[in-house]
């Protein structure tokens, strides 16, 4: 055999190795840079792990429109929102290996300047907290301050605006920022160090990650990428906050760094964790179904076809984020963008880059069941998440998150948001109570109580609870409508009929003066509340509001209380009210009568009243 043959056959197995990775790559540049155009992305950054190497770090587009400065996966920083959550869980594991912390202890223990409030008969551990089951209701208001503030230590905050435990620990997934950053107070408790120099000292400086830090300082560092949203077909700059809860979310790092960090638990370097450790970490620690997947420490298990991964996304002010494990495969990849999280682009993408580096065989979706129409009723309504807000004015964020699930002519089970605005999602039932998406994933089951009832839908590691029709954020929406053009129609209707009666000297109204008095007080009062709430579904930014309540939703809390002892005296008026029989004006106060009073409970329930907006 000649030499020159020889070479080539020796080295042709690697040139064909280095002509199909440069085929991947390019198919991922194509990839990104289609998705970007396509949703108006400004910059973005992709880095692949791949056989304990960064097989590929690449920026896309720009980190600020104004200098139009490249986006760098060396230099450029992100913020990555809920991807903190990783290190916050990575840290814990650090100091349980010490022996500084227990995992099932019980965190009150722990705590030095508060306590969390005793409930249903159990303790908060740090697991729980990891798996996002400590139980504790979901909160935004407040939880970010303006940079130019003093920022507020982390054990104070918590001390004063730790959310209500709202279910028994262990028992469902609610994701939570406030338990990830109770477990990074912890963290500050047994090591004595504030939380950010703890993860600077012990992962950041470990692992190399130069550029990486908790906290957004003022002024903002050079070469940081500015976070857009696209609105009204142009790039909003939606600016700078700073997170009170910072574990659970205020990481700056770059797409080099996350690649040491995911590279770190793709190999299980010994660099920040032992090897016990983190089989700890990466072992499921709890499902919501069986045949589901479930939680670990830190990590969202997910499927990639047959094969198990570790997940994490992160969504906050102008910027997404996802870190994506695929340990069978000794593979990751990390994707940050400065534009708000955009759900079809990301689960384009995520899809897509795993469709590249680790293609998979999608399964067989089966037909709809013959008998759906007869089973539908068990299923059918309306779900809410139960991650949600129970304990402040934010509960009416409930009216964008309520999902109505219904049945297609098809047979499939359809899922999508109540009020619209979004594709729905496409099912099929299975048997035993399961439902797989006409995609292939993700997996599903609904839950039964001891009745036999369906209460719950779990899809994959996310809960939906099902609301009674009553219930539904969506009717009340429609009540306080149709009540809003009552109000505003009895106003009117009263003023301009006095005009027309004094105009051509007719008779006066059948009304007496202080029934309508009473009545337009009523519906001025409780009208002005109704346009006070528009002011948060209108706002220009709602970040905003996750920093201070407006004003005049701070004001219009107080109308309930005013409107309150007038409105206890219309029923007496819809009685006594009438000089002389009008069917047709006391059939209007009667409904006005029943309106108010649907309103003022409905305050109460959407927690509209000064003690209960802010708590």
């Amino acid at each position: 055999m000649r030499p020159a043959f020889l070479a080539i056959v020796l080295t042709l197995p690697l040139l064909l190795a280095f002509h199909a990775a440069a085929d991947e790559a390019d198919r991922i540049d194509g990839l990104v840079s289609g998705l970007m155009r396509t949703h108006h992305v400004p910059g973005a950054v992709v880095v692949v792990i791949r056989d304990g190497e960064v097989w590929l770090s690449r920026g896309y587009g720009v980190a600020d429109l104004e200098s139009e400065a490249p986006v760098d996966p060396e230099t450029t920083r992100f913020r990555v929102a809920s991807n903190s959550k990783l290190f916050v869980a990575t840290a814990v594991m650090q100091l349980v290996q010490q022996g500084k912390l227990e995992l099932d202890r019980d965190v009150n223990e722990y705590l030095e300047a508060f306590q969390l409030e005793e409930a249903f008969g159990a303790p908060v551990t740090l697991r729980h907290l990891l798996t996002h089951t400590g139980g504790f209701d979901d909160r935004f208001l407040e939880t970010a301050e303006h940079l130019e503030a003093d920022p507020t230590p982390l054990g104070d905050y918590l001390a004063s605006d730790m959310p209500p435990r709202v279910r028994p620990p262990g028992e469902t997934i609610s994701y939570s920022n406030h338990g990830y950053a109770l477990a990074g107070h912890l963290v500050e408790l047994a090591s004595g160090l504030e939380f950010g120099r703890y993860i600077e000292r012990h992962i950041f400086e470990p692992l190399g990650m130069r550029r990486s830090r908790f906290g957004i300082p003022t002024p903002v560092p050079e070469g940081t990428a500015r976070g857009y949203a696209w609105r009204g077909g142009r790039h909003v700059d939606l600016g700078w906050d700073r997170l009170r809860d910072g574990p659970a979310g205020d990481l700056l790092t770059t797409g080099s760094d996350m690649a040491r960090f995911l590279q770190a638990h793709l190999e299980r370097g010994e660099a920040i964790l032992g090897v016990d450790a983190y089989r700890e970490m990466h072992r499921t620690q709890l499902r919501m179904h069986p045949d589901l997947s479930g939680w670990t420490l830190g990590f969202t298990e997910m499927l990639h076809g047959d094969r198990r991964a570790l997940a994490h996304g992160g969504s906050w002010r102008g910027f997404g984020t996802n870190a994506f494990v695929v340990p069978e495969a000794d593979t990751a990849w990390f994707v940050s963008t400065n534009l708000d999280y955009h759900q079809e682009f990301m689960n384009a993408l995520m899809e897509g880059l795993g469709e590249i580096l680790v293609p998979v065989e999608m399964p067989v979706v089966p037909e709809p069941p013959p008998d759906v129409a007869e089973r539908a009723a068990d299923y059918v309504g309306s779900y809410l998440p139960n991650r949600r807000v129970r304990s402040t004015i934010l509960k009416l964020s409930d009216i964008l998150f309520e999902m109505k699930l219904s049945v297609s002519e098809e047979g499939t089970l359809v899922l999508g948001p109540a009020a619209g605005g979004r594709d729905p999602a496409h099912m099929v039932l299975l048997d035993d109570d399961r439902v797989v998406s006409t995609r292939g994933f993700p997996a599903g089951a609904f839950v039964r109580d001891e009745r036999g009832r369906v209460t719950r839908l779990v899809i994959e590691n996310g809960v939906l609870d099902r609301i009674s029709p009553w219930a539904s954020p969506l009717l009340h929406t429609l009540i306080a409508v149709a009540a809003l053009l009552l109000f505003a129609g009895t106003l009117a209707g009263w003023l301009l009929g006095a005009a027309a009666r004094s105009f051509a000297g007719a008779d006066g109204s059948p009304l007496r003066l202080r029934a309508r008095l009473l009545g337009s007080a009523v519906s001025l009062l409780l009208g002005l509340l109704l346009t006070s709430l528009l002011a948060l579904s209108a706002a220009p930014d709602i970040w905003n509001i996750m920093i201070e309540l407006p004003l005049v939703l701070r004001v219009g809390t107080w109308l309930p209380l005013i409107a309150l002892p007038l409105a206890l005296l219309l029923p007496i008026e819809l009685v006594r009210g009438f000089r002389q029989p009008a069917p047709l004006a006391r059939l209007h106060y009667a409904v006005l009568v029943l309106v108010v009073a649907l309103v003022l409970v409905g305050a109460v329930h959407w927690n509209l009243l000064p003690w209960k907006a802010v708590i």
